[in-house]
């Protein structure tokens, strides 16, 4: 069974990537796309960040007695279930997995300007996500 001390590390955890990404990201897109370390770094921080922010949702998942969700994308899906988010947030923070996949597995070249269009409102709904993980713990060790 999973605890909630797992759940708030992972929190910390992410907190600590939205925190890299936002210094990361340069200030126009001429400078992110003609520094080839701060594209790769920001595009390794997006990596992580959606890979955390699914695995907080599956603990939240697996701490309301639920089976775990079968991919990344049906972590953000099921969090909803388990009332982490609200359906609307989870579907958006579940397309970001597409953008996880297309780094991660080199399915086709990631467009630079739109990955440096993506940064922003990538850090901002991470950021809210990070409210309602605060919150259903905070829930969680009321109850």
């Amino acid at each position: 069974m999973r605890s909630l001390n797992e759940l708030q590390e992972k929190l910390t955890l992410l907190t600590g990537l939205l925190e890299e990404l936002s210094a990361a990201v340069p200030p126009t897109y001429r400078e992110f796309a003609s520094t080839p370390l701060t594209k790769r770094g920001c595009e390794r921080l997006v990596q992580l960040i959606v890979e955390c922010a699914g695995d907080l949702c599956t603990l939240a998942v697996e701490l309301a007695r639920q089976p775990a969700p079968y991919s990344l994308y049906r972590s953000f899906i099921e969090a909803a279930h388990v009332n982490l988010l609200p359906e609307e947030m989870a579907l958006q923070l579940a397309e970001w997995t597409k953008l996880r996949n297309r780094l991660v597995h080199d399915y086709d070249r990631v467009d630079d300007a739109a990955m440096y269009s993506s940064l922003v409102p990538i850090q901002q709904q991470f950021t809210l996500f990070v409210k309602h993980v605060h919150d259903f713990v905070q829930a969680q060790v009321r109850s």
